[in-house]
């Protein structure tokens, strides 16, 4: 199955510690996509939760208006 990947994604922080620390010792945090990537990569279990609500990163200064659209619907 295909999924879309949204942030935040949460973990456990010994688990990301760990996950992280084995990715520099294994000269691999470079090749890391994400945070889920490196729990993987680290045989660590990764959940994927689903939600209905839009849920937007603003990432951008013209991301604003459509982030406000949004927010101006859950109001």
């Amino acid at each position: 199955s295909l999924w879309r990947a949204e942030t935040p994604q949460i973990f456990r922080r010994p688990v990301l510690a760990e996950a992280i620390d084995a990715a520099i010792s294994a000269g691999r945090l470079d090749a890391a996509t994400d945070c889920a990537s490196l729990v993987e990569a680290n045989r660590g279990r990764v959940t994927v939760v689903g939600h209905g609500a839009p849920n937007m990163k603003v990432t951008t200064e013209s991301d604003i208006p459509l982030a406000e659209v949004l927010l101006a619907r859950v109001r």
